[in-house]
């Protein structure tokens, strides 16, 4: 499991090694491997195996890989390409990715199986999005919130300071930029956090020794959004056939910052702590399509740390639109409010 087996359970390209690999569950011989963020996949593991099912039998599991012999047919399931095809066809690789890409909803994704030689490695459909109280469950688990004592020979981790004062507050992205893995690895619906959870935990973090008063980030793959993009994709899924934000926004999203706005002011108000920053990225283009502007002067005034992090990612319209992101003219309309904001709040802050 993790986001290495999500990203490499069916045939992928290797940028290691530059070649085509396999499954890495054959590769790595294992019974079953986990995609996504795995929570509810583990538990449901655990209590087939506890029930005393062999591994090889537990086939049923949403977000699970395994191998087979032959094909469920009682099961709606798409054959993709061979590996042997995808390994010796550039375009056959494509469509089988697009097919796969295509199945990352998990209202609507199908069993998909890909071939090898006499058998075949089956993708169940994704789990569906964890509901707030299952997700506050999982972040009120007694973390040691350090890295893990085999490491303290080497001295630790370094990457840890980066995220030891930091808060997540949602996961998934309605985003799907043509580029990213996030859609493959946790999906297009929004998952959040209650605010009672994530203000215990920020209680956590003021009574560490070593807290000076910053919590660094309350976000999580794009900070901005703490919930669905509209009320369909908790009933239908994500659309297929488009996206939510680009080439340009769908009038069925509904922007609002006042919950994560109340969150915010909410940990602010908290003793011992000073500052509140967002390091995740802001998306820009849901920003100021918010036609309440209060978020975006806070969020200039108090949760900016001397620049904030957006991603314009490119500034030609036509890479954008391969992309998946908007035209560069929605970031100049961003950038020119930001820089307002600032230079009204009398703040040097920059992108």
């Amino acid at each position: 499991g993790g986001i290495e087996a999500s990203l490499r359970r069916l045939g992928h390209y290797d940028y290691w090694s530059e070649t085509m690999k396999r499954s890495i569950l054959l590769d790595s011989q294992a019974d079953i491997l986990m995609y996504g963020m795995g929570e509810r996949t583990i538990v449901e593991l655990a209590d087939a195996l506890n029930a005393g099912m062999e591994a090889r039998d537990i086939t049923y599991v949403d977000g699970t890989v395994f191998r087979a012999t032959e094909l469920d047919e009682s099961l709606p399931t798409i054959v993709l390409p061979s590996f042997e095809e995808v390994k010796s066809n550039k375009r056959k690789y494509a469509e089988s990715f697009k097919i796969q890409y295509g199945n990352c909803d998990p209202f609507t994704a199908k069993r998909l199986a890909e071939p090898y030689g006499k058998e075949f490695v089956v993708q169940n459909p994704p789990q569906k999005p964890l509901t707030t109280e299952e997700m506050d469950a999982v972040y009120n688990l007694p973390y040691c919130r350090t890295w893990h004592p085999s490491y303290a020979k080497a001295g630790g981790v370094p990457a840890i300071e980066e995220v030891k004062f930091s808060l997540v507050s949602n996961r998934g992205c309605f985003g799907a930029c043509s580029f990213c893995a996030l859609t493959f690895h946790q999906g297009r619906t929004i998952s959040s956090r209650s605010h009672d959870s994530l203000i215990r935990e920020a209680e956590l973090l003021t009574k560490m020794p070593d807290f000076k008063g910053y919590i660094h980030d309350v976000g999580g793959p794009t900070a901005n959004f703490r919930k669905p993009a509209c009320k369909g994709q908790l009933k239908k899924g994500a659309c297929a056939d488009k996206k939510c934000l680009a080439p340009s926004m769908c009038p069925a999203v509904e922007v609002d910052h006042t919950d994560y706005l109340k969150l915010l002011r909410e940990l602010r108000a908290l003793p011992k702590v000073k500052k509140v920053f967002i390091r995740s990225g802001i998306r820009f283009d849901y920003l100021i399509a918010d036609k309440d502007d209060e978020f975006f002067k806070e969020l200039v005034q108090n949760h900016t740390s001397g620049q904030l992090k957006v991603a314009p990612e490119h500034c030609s319209d036509g890479a954008l639109s391969m992309m998946g992101k908007p035209p560069v003219s929605v970031f100049e309309k961003f950038k020119g409010t930001y820089f307002s904001l600032c230079k009204a709040a009398g703040l040097e802050q920059y992108l």
